[in-house]
């Protein structure tokens, strides 16, 4: 499903797998209720929700930094954001 990065949690939550920036960004929903994240094929951050009648998420995981860059940092905020948990690339790696 084609989402956007406010929508991506969501969208790949509920559909199972979503892509965003034309592929670049992509959520796959694994076992449970846990939303994985990645950018350019590098599994950055697992999103778990919490609530799931009334989607919310509950706490963003950091897994890997990637490379740092630009797209890197600007799109995991935008993603946390649009998922209610706003948490940016800094505070999650750390840089």
């Amino acid at each position: 499903m084609r989402s956007n990065l406010a929508n991506l949690v969501d969208d790949g939550f509920w559909a199972g797998h979503a892509t965003a920036s034309g592929g670049k960004w992509t959520a796959t929903r694994r076992e449970g209720l846990v939303v994985e994240i990645r950018h350019h094929g590098c599994h950055m951050i697992d999103v778990w929700i919490s609530n799931v009648g009334h989607y919310h998420a509950h706490w963003v995981a950091p897994v890997n930094p990637g490379h740092g860059s630009t797209s890197d940092r600007c799109g995991v905020r935008r993603i946390t954001e649009g998922a209610g948990v706003s948490t940016g690339y800094r505070e999650l790696f750390a840089a």
